[in-house]
This record gives structure tokens, sequence and C-alpha cells, in this order.
């Protein structure tokens, strides 16, 4: 189950691995505004030690 801990944790990685910091348009945070998302996450099959995450609209 991914809690919000956990996905505030993802983003958090995901940013450092930008290097810190990501520039996107406000329209492309506005747009997921109106649909809700889900994150699913499963191990790897190739590596023990790291997740697989996906996004995808709830419901689909």
């Amino acid at each position: 189950m991914i809690t919000p801990d956990v996905q505030a944790a993802l983003l958090i990685a995901l940013l450092r691995r930008a290097g810190g910091s990501v520039t996107m348009p406000l329209a492309e945070l506005q747009a997921t505004a109106d649909i809700t998302w889900e994150l699913e996450a499963t191990q790897s099959p190739v590596a023990a030690d790291h997740l697989v995450i996906r996004l995808r609209e709830r419901g689909i």
C-alpha cells in the first residue's frame, strides 16, 4: 500500500534524481487536478532491492 508518506518519499527521490529541481508548466499540474491518479508499486523482477512504480488513472 502506498501511503502519503511513501508518495512524499517517491517525489523526493525523483527530485533528487533530477538534480534537486524540476521545471514544468503550471497547466501540466492543473491537468492532473481533474483526474484521480493512483500509484502502484511492485518488486522488480530483475533486482530484488528495486521497486517498479507505475502511475495510472484510478478505475482503469
